[in-house]
């Protein structure tokens, strides 16, 4: 065989072996033995790095697969875990649903309720990355509709302290947007609270200029609440007269007036 012909046959082989890597639906044998909880969790976590860089990314997982790596890995992310362990277990799951996010389904949820139970307070941005991973920024929300609006009110304290408001507001807004009719009344009050409250007293200025984003989407998207109407309108009275909060604030104050009119 020339060395032309070998070059060839080379590349088919790549090609091929390529291919196959795409179509595979299944967990490989040689990956679920090393991720066993019976293996030393050093081992484990090698193999969790090694599988989300160089393996998600060329693989097509059915969910059976999906669920079997969860079933794996679970224990790695419970308290009790080194902080390490538990953070490379959930940049895992992260990368695991970014490559596989068209074959979750059921899995969805669990992965929401891992997020909101989770009890780790130094995990946060590992969680707020991984439900922004999961929602698509806040746009998708198939399968936790009912739970999502709740969670995300009782998680702003921790958010805050926590110096994730910026990214978390972010979705937020996106939640607003494409999910409004899933927001209960009670939940568009806690968000307006929270947003006149925080545009008020927060001292960065972009993370005020989001709070009163989040004013006016609630106005444009939803049937604004009018326990709230009070509460807003003395909240641009401040805003209006913070320089970078002006325009914004002018933007909202329409909205305002229309939605009191309707009430007379």
């Amino acid at each position: 065989m020339s060395s032309k012909d070998k070059s060839k046959f080379k590349m088919f082989l790549k090609t091929t072996k390529s291919a196959g890597a795409a179509g595979e639906r299944t967990l490989r044998p040689e990956f679920e033995n090393e991720l066993r909880p019976e293996q030393p969790i050093a081992q484990r976590c090698k193999m969790l790095k090694e599988l989300g860089d160089q393996h998600l990314h060329n693989i097509n997982l059915d969910e059976t697969a999906i669920t079997k790596l969860w079933h794996l890995t679970n224990d790695l992310i419970v308290p009790n875990k080194p902080a390490e362990t538990r953070q490379i277990a959930l940049s895992f799951y992260k990368r695991l649903i970014h490559t596989q996010y068209k074959s979750l389904t059921l899995m969805r949820e669990k992965f929401f309720l891992v997020i909101q139970n989770h009890e780790a307070h130094e995990d946060l941005r590992h969680l707020l990355e991984l439900l922004d991973t999961l929602t698509e920024n806040g746009k998708d929300i198939t399968n936790f509709e009912e739970k999502i609006g709740k969670f995300m009110l009782l998680w702003i304290p921790a958010i805050t302290d926590a110096s994730l408001l910026c990214p978390y507001l972010d979705m937020l807004v996106n939640l607003i947007k494409f999910n409004a009719a899933h927001l209960d009344k009670d939940i568009l009050v806690g968000i307006v609270q929270n947003a006149c409250e925080l545009s008020c007293t927060v001292a960065d200025d972009d993370t005020g200029l989001q709070c009163l984003t989040i004013l006016e989407l609630v106005i444009g998207y939803t049937i604004f609440p009018s326990e709230t109407l009070h509460l807003c309108i003395v909240t641009l009275c401040r805003t209006v007269n913070h320089a970078r909060y002006c325009q914004a604030s002018f933007k909202v104050c329409p909205g305002i007036t229309c939605t009191h009119y309707n009430w007379v």
